[in-house]
């Protein structure tokens, strides 16, 4: 028989002993647990703030985007354009896009007829990054149309609007143009981007802002971008901005819900 392997003095200690090695394990795990909830707080924060920026960036680039159409035209883009016969066109996210470098992209898109019909759905499939909010999952429909997380005011683009910012008697600096909408996300190429704020920010999908984010963003008709918390008293959206200017007649604001009329929009870009 062979004869038994010798062991030292420490291994049978240890093997006397074997919950020191379980604990030496434990106390490791626990101070690299300790190391991570000490560090994670700080790269959340760091991902948040870099989100916001991201997002106060995108809300620059459009309204700087707004305020070139306007340069132009001298109006601001249409809501949404309608035709004679009812037809929803094409709406203010595309009507801006020569100003946001899609030039190239703007020339192939027929702008004469709606824009989900065959010969312009390929277009608006394609991604736009200004329109969205980075870290919200919902970024495309079921259809395939890339969404904006980004909505206008109805007061200034609404139906076949032509809002002048002579109009902002109290000041550009009094006017809100856009922000980033909190659910029920529409296809950006969609003629109908628009949204009221009917109450406070956060409290559904259907408001503006994140919960994650206590608040919201939004572009000025003056061009800054400012965020107004939906906790701090102190920091909420002041009433000028909710009421100047007023909001015209509904029927000229009237926003369909697409999941009624995609078929009907799909096919002719009819309203129902």
């Amino acid at each position: 028989m062979p004869e038994d392997t010798p062991t030292s003095d420490s291994t049978r200690a240890a093997r006397a002993m074997p919950w020191n090695r379980w604990l030496n394990v434990l106390i490791i795990l626990i101070l690299a647990g300790l190391a991570v909830a000490l560090v994670l707080p700080a790269i959340q924060q760091s991902r948040k703030a870099a989100r916001r920026s991201q997002t106060k960036n995108n809300l620059k680039n459009i309204g700087l985007s707004l305020a070139n159409y306007h340069d132009v035209h001298r109006v601001l883009p249409p809501g949404a354009t309608i035709d004679g016969n009812g037809l929803a066109h094409h709406g203010w996210t595309f009507q801006i896009m020569p100003f946001l470098d899609g030039s190239p992209f703007f020339k192939r898109v027929d702008s004469n007829i709606p824009w989900d019909v065959d010969r312009n759905r390929y277009e608006f499939q394609s991604w736009i990054p200004c329109y969205l909010v980075p870290g919200v999952d919902e970024a495309v429909t079921t259809d395939g149309f890339p969404v904006t997380h980004v909505m206008a005011n109805p007061a200034v683009m609404f139906r076949n609007s032509s809002t002048s910012y002579s109009a902002f008697e109290n000041g550009s600096s009094n006017v809100w143009l856009a922000g980033e909408a909190a659910g029920e996300y529409q296809p950006w190429g969609y003629p109908f981007n628009w949204r009221e704020i009917s109450g406070p920010l956060n409290v559904s999908t259907r408001s503006y802002g994140r919960p994650e984010e206590e608040g919201a963003l939004f572009v000025l008709a003056d061009g800054s971008v400012r965020f107004f918390s939906s906790t701090f008293s102190d920091a909420l959206m002041p009433p000028l901005l909710l009421e100047h200017p007023p909001l015209p007649i509904p029927s000229l604001r009237f926003r369909p819900d697409r999941a009624r009329t995609q078929g009907n929009l799909q096919e002719t870009g009819r309203l129902t």
